[in-house]
């Protein structure tokens, strides 16, 4: 096909171009208004696709939504690797990790306007029912994020001991975290997440001394 007026091929948009730019729709989408609030046709309107370009790459809303949770679980990945990898010690690289937490949370509140939490705090329960693929990417987030503070915990546990077990204090600082960060996101204040420094100060503190 050419142009009518100079007579060159026209542009074609490449099409990982307009793949990207549908995942980048659904993820500004689904942080502003919730996962169950996001519908295909606010995707498309938001990305400027026509309909028949978004089923060419993803069958459902699911689909799409898999897509952003993954990139979300890479980018998560990629930067707890670097933190463990560069920090001088595994304490630095916890408090590292932490303040990686709470500025996502800054950051966003200073692009939206509110506190967004995290993607499965709007998960409605029909879609982790209907797709196990949603549910199982999840749990890799999840995992990934005990991975690195359980790395964390078990060299400061060879030095200094810890309170409780090392798989343990993990779980028990993710669901810590992410408690603070519910509050923040009902309360739409970064008060709650003040809490975060405290909440891995006492997981830290070394075990009484026994009398």
């Amino acid at each position: 096909m050419t142009d009518a007026v100079e007579g060159k091929p026209r542009a074609r948009r490449p099409r990982n171009d307009t793949r990207r730019r549908l995942v980048d729709a659904a993820t500004d989408l689904m942080w502003r208004h919730g996962i169950g609030e996001v519908s295909v046709d606010m995707i498309l309107d938001r990305a400027k696709v026509l309909r028949g370009s978004f089923y060419h790459f993803f069958p459902s809303k699911a689909d799409i939504l898999l897509e952003c949770l993954d990139n979300l679980w890479r980018k998560q990945s990629d930067q707890l690797a670097a933190i463990y990898a560069q920090s001088a010690s595994p304490r630095e690289a916890l408090e590292r990790h932490f303040e990686t937490l709470l500025r996502a949370q800054i950051d966003a509140k200073a692009e939206l306007g509110f506190v967004p939490g995290t993607f499965n705090m709007s998960m409605p329960t029909s879609i982790l029912r209907e797709d196990q693929r949603i549910a199982g990417k999840l749990r890799e987030l999840m995992d990934s994020n005990l991975h690195y503070l359980e790395r964390g915990l078990r060299q400061i546990a060879e030095t200094q001991g810890l309170r409780h077990p090392v798989e343990a204090t993990a779980r028990l600082l993710a669901y810590a975290v992410s408690g603070a960060t519910l509050v923040a996101r009902m309360n739409n204040s970064l008060k709650p997440l003040d809490d975060f420094g405290l909440i891995l100060a006492d997981a830290l503190a070394p075990p009484a001394a026994e009398s």
